[in-house]
């Protein structure tokens, strides 16, 4: 749908802004309809889905030169020489997504249970400071879309010093308790996090060809989800135990992913290669 490839970048990062806009406007918007009515939130979400699906409709619109796609033989093919290709990496970024969206939502659900039992907020007060960090991770993420352009080796620099960034933030959660501490702390993270997010995408579009990328960057999105799922359980886990634990295990995953990105995306080495 673009002419120019470096435009696939900025748009990515204004979709991943878009897509943390809402989790900004989640905590908030949830908040007031339940105070309104306890259940509202929950007739919200098929209306909200309904809008959705009219907007695509009217306003995504088919290009005039697109090709029917591949029969499924040819498709399942080139889906293999691609993971053959380019499987060591890919798997890298998979698991990258997976454990900051784990982080993400994890300090998250932290920030909410610290928020209601130390502090006391309860609906649109508490809606508005879990909203920080989002809006926080939005904002680094529009401003990184615009940075990286088609600059692959850009990319992978950033997501490691986003990746950083954000375990630095983590570990600094284990040193008070404070409310003014914890909120800042929290939106560093979501910095580090949003820096990463739009160079995962836009490192799977500028790589991948055409023909299979759509598969990959679905691969990728339910990777992401998993590390949504696995968050809240486990640090609500963790939680009942000593806080060092939990900062420990969210630490060791940010490690984790640095390395990855550090050591597994290489796009010097791929540049050289092709």
């Amino acid at each position: 749908m673009f002419r120019k490839e470096k435009d696939v970048s900025t748009t990515l990062g204004l979709i991943e802004t878009s897509n943390t806009f809402g989790k900004v406007l989640s905590p908030i918007l949830g908040s007031l309809l339940a105070g309104l009515i306890w259940f509202l939130p929950f007739f919200a979400i098929p209306v909200f889905c309904a809008v959705s699906a009219i907007l695509i409709m009217m306003l995504v619109k088919k290009p005039k030169n697109d090709k029917k796609g591949p029969d499924f033989k040819t498709f399942w093919k080139d889906a293999k020489k691609a993971f053959h290709k380019h499987g060591g990496w890919l798997s890298a970024v998979f698991a990258i997504g997976a454990i900051l969206m784990f982080i993400l939502f994890g300090i998250l659900f932290y920030l909410s249970s610290i928020l209601e039992d130390h502090y006391h907020f309860n609906g649109l007060k508490k809606g508005f400071y879990l909203a920080g960090p989002l809006a926080a991770l939005c904002l680094s993420s529009y401003l990184t879309g615009r940075i990286i352009k088609d600059n692959l080796v850009r990319m992978k620099w950033i997501t490691f010093s986003g990746i950083m960034l954000s375990a630095v933030a983590v570990i600094a959660v284990r040193f008070s308790e404070q409310f003014i501490y914890l909120l800042i702390v929290f939106l560093i993270c979501g910095v580090g996090i949003g820096a990463g997010l739009p160079c995962l995408d836009a490192l799977i579009t500028e790589s991948i060809d055409k023909e299979v990328r759509g598969t990959i960057t679905c691969i990728y999105s339910s990777a992401r989800y998993l590390g949504v799922a696995a968050g809240p359980p486990a640090i609500a886990l963790l939680m009942k135990g000593n806080l060092t634990w939990m900062i420990a295990v969210l630490a060791f995953f940010a490690i984790v992913a640095a390395f990855l990105s550090f050591r597994i995306i290489r796009p010097e080495a791929d540049s050289a290669n092709s």
